[in-house]
């Protein structure tokens, strides 16, 4: 009989507590509906041979350092029914701090019927097949955990790593459920394995905000602002009218496609530069927009002109870099800590506004939800739906909308900060292979399994080493059909 089957509570396929375990709470956004079941792999593609017990034991190791060892909890139901952490008071075989598997293949990556599909920069805009559709059965091993009921059903840790090794390349992939921390979060695990890896212990930043609920506290406070949404708070009926139009669109708004997209540097230059003529603003100008908002525009202006309908655009702004009294840079916070930004766009914007004028409208709504005083009153708003047992991820707009979920992950710098130099083994094989050893030439993120329909999701993945930039989407024909157009000049 396995430790997790004699664990089992008689008549529960949940997990019983251990007594000796160490608890950590989960914090209120943690609670989010939309953050409970969804359990990513991020997947880092190396044009090098790494020794997979090296990352292992380094990450391991860092799992010991601290407080870092929130991270090789398990989940746990308390007395009512909310979630924790529950930590080994010795990681052990039995309950080790991650799970990690491991498989290398005699061939080179390129031979391989799945590895072989992974995309290439190129020297033009590029469309590929979303690499979950043919990664997953490489970068997931049989019975990992794929929601909340399978981790609370088994004595699972919270991380999974699995490592699979070609001749000449290696695919390294971390699974973490969303319900322990977002990809900025992610980012800082990455950074302190990193310096792990490399022995470099006394540099890796303490690990904060683990037992205490920093933004709930913050919360507490009278707010100097009322946040300039709430009028626009999608509850009740509302909501209920959004999610139904949510559902028809999913099932009848026609086949849709989960693609990658490589957009090269002098291709993003030329759409900023476009953007920025556009709108007639010029570099000495006190406000700018980005690469990133450009981007989002033109991903936006092709979902209108397709749905003929209001788009919303929810744009997950992180609050470590905008709260800095809450998150201290010299620590370090591998959570949740994640607000929505919400953006409308009319229907009629598209034909009276230009790629630069909706990428401008962009900023300055990031730049007026994203100040202290209104991501505070924001937070607040949002405290007190879930003290009063709603979600803490609440919508604002209007509920005849589109609703489009846009992440940029290019300040989580996915594609630069993994440096796995000291575990590549021996010298590149690969004429091909282009960049630093033991830096990724490739990333992906994505659910564990492939979702049976998704709604419009746009995800900047990263940017590379040559300046390209690397972007995930789910849109229909139709939407694909304008981005392909707006791309073609590129």
């Amino acid at each position: 009989m396995t430790l997790a089957r004699s664990l089992l509570d008689k008549g529960s396929r949940h997990v019983a507590a251990v007594a000796s375990d160490e608890v950590f709470p989960l914090h209120f956004i943690d609670r989010s509906a939309s953050l409970r079941n969804p359990v990513h792999v991020s997947t880092w593609y190396f044009n090098d041979v790494l020794d997979g017990d090296k990352l292992h034991q380094s990450l391991d190791h860092l799992l010991h350092l601290g407080d870092w060892k929130k991270l090789g909890g398990r989940f746990r139901l308390d007395k009512n029914g909310k979630l924790e952490i529950h930590v080994p008071e010795q990681f052990t075989s039995d309950r080790p701090s991650i799970h990690y598997s491991h498989k290398s293949l005699p061939m080179r990556a390129a031979e391989h019927p799945l590895a072989g599909k992974i995309p290439k920069a190129s020297s033009r805009p590029s469309f590929h097949p979303a690499a979950e559709e043919f990664l997953l059965p490489l970068t997931t091993r049989p019975g990992m955990p794929h929601n909340m009921e399978d981790y609370l059903s088994s004595d699972e840790p919270l991380l999974s790593l699995r490592v699979v090794v070609f001749l000449d390349a290696t695919i390294v992939s971390l699974a973490w459920p969303h319900a322990v921390m977002d990809a900025m979060g992610m980012a800082t695990v990455i950074q302190a394995w990193s310096l792990a890896i490399a022995g470099m212990e006394n540099e890796i930043l303490t690990i904060d905000g683990v037992r205490d609920d920093l933004l709930y506290q913050a919360t507490l406070k009278p707010a100097a602002e009322k946040f300039a949404l709430e009028p626009y708070m999608l509850i009740g009926f509302r909501f209920y009218l959004l999610i139904l139009r949510f559902i028809c669109d999913i099932l009848f708004g026609g086949r849709r496609e989960n693609r990658i997209i490589y957009l090269p540097q002098k291709s993003v230059q030329k759409l900023h530069s476009q953007a920025m003529c556009e709108i007639n603003l010029h570099k000495n100008e006190p406000l700018k927009i980005s690469r990133g908002d450009a981007i989002l525009a033109l991903f936006s202006r092709s979902l209108v002109l397709a749905q003929k309908r209001p788009l919303l655009v929810v744009v997950p702004m992180d609050l470590r870099s905008r709260l800095r009294d809450i998150f201290l840079p010299s620590m370090s916070y591998p959570q949740n800590a994640i607000q929505g930004g919400h953006f409308t766009v009319n229907a009629d914007e598209t034909t009276t506004k230009s790629i630069g004028h909706l990428a401008l409208a962009f900023r300055q709504n990031i730049i007026q939800q994203g100040g202290r005083q209104q991501l505070l009153a924001m937070l607040r708003c949002n405290r007190e739906l879930s003290d009063s047992g709603g979600d803490p991820a609440t919508l604002y707009g209007p509920s005849n909308a589109v609703i489009m979920s846009a992440t940029n992950l290019n300040k989580a710098n996915l594609l630069s900060i993994p440096n796995f130099s000291p575990a590549v083994v021996g010298a590149r094989c690969s004429e091909e292979a282009t960049g630093s050893p033991g830096i990724p030439s490739f990333f992906n993120t994505s659910h564990s399994k492939i979702a049976w329909r998704r709604g419009n999701v746009l995800m900047n993945l990263g940017i590379d080493q040559d300046g390209g930039h690397w972007i995930s989407g789910s849109f229909n024909i139709r939407t694909w059909k304008y981005v392909e157009e707006s791309l073609k000049d590129l």
